[in-house]
């Protein structure tokens, strides 16, 4: 029962926490400046490199396409990207090097995996309690007060 208690909240956690971070990330670059970026795609035998590139006053930044603030990964299909695909990066005119292709919050997701974080805590707690009371009353079984 520990162990699903762990799981439960470490679930909870991370998707939790993944979500606002998410929702913050949209929320701060409501505010930020834009510009024109372009897609970069590099293969290689094992494993696909997928970026954007953007100039803020001369220099060149890169964002990483695949961490890019987001409440659902999965969302984020390859096919969706080209290379030299041009797009608009948005980017926080303080710290040109924090951006992303994408400001917009995805509010049912955003809503059902609070949701589901909030289960994930009702679960550990119902597992955690079930764990306690075992314990209370293999304690009696043996004498213990």
């Amino acid at each position: 029962m520990l162990i699903v208690t762990l799981i439960c909240f470490l679930y909870a956690f991370n998707v939790g926490w993944r979500s606002i971070e998410y929702a913050q990330a949209s929320t701060s670059a409501l505010r930020w400046a834009a510009t024109e970026g372009h897609v970069t795609i590099s293969r290689g035998r094992r494993n696909t490199q997928m970026y954007y590139v953007y100039s803020v006053s001369g220099r060149t930044y890169s964002g990483n396409i695949f961490e890019l603030p987001q409440a659902n990964p999965l969302n984020w299909s390859a096919s969706r990207w080209s290379n030299g695909q041009r797009v608009l990066v948005y980017f926080d005119p303080v710290a040109p090097q924090n951006s992303t292709v994408n400001r917009q919050l995805d509010e049912r997701q955003y809503n059902t995996n609070l949701a589901c974080a909030a289960i994930a805590v009702l679960l550990g707690v119902s597992a955690f309690a079930s764990f306690l009371d075992h314990m209370t009353s293999h304690k009696a079984r043996l004498g213990f007060r």
